[in-house]
């Protein structure tokens, strides 16, 4: 992103909706993304492909659904 970083978009992201699931998708490795992210509910390094951020994001979603079926 051209105008600001990413860090910078998770924190505005947090301030609008708290809840809202996040995935961090960066060239860096994803040890630095955590490091620098913290609380995402996931992590892709671009370099791993599509198929597996397409993974990530059935993963994040279904762990949504199994958690509103116990809510």
């Amino acid at each position: 992103m051209p105008e600001i970083d990413g860090k910078v978009m998770y924190e505005v992201i947090r301030e609008y909706d708290r809840n809202m699931k996040i995935i961090v998708s960066s060239v860096y490795p994803i040890e630095e993304q955590v490091q620098s992210i913290l609380g995402a509910s996931a992590y892709h390094n671009k370099s791993q492909g599509v198929d597996i951020l397409v993974a990530k994001i059935k993963e994040v979603l279904n762990d949504e659904d199994v958690r509103n079926d116990f809510s």
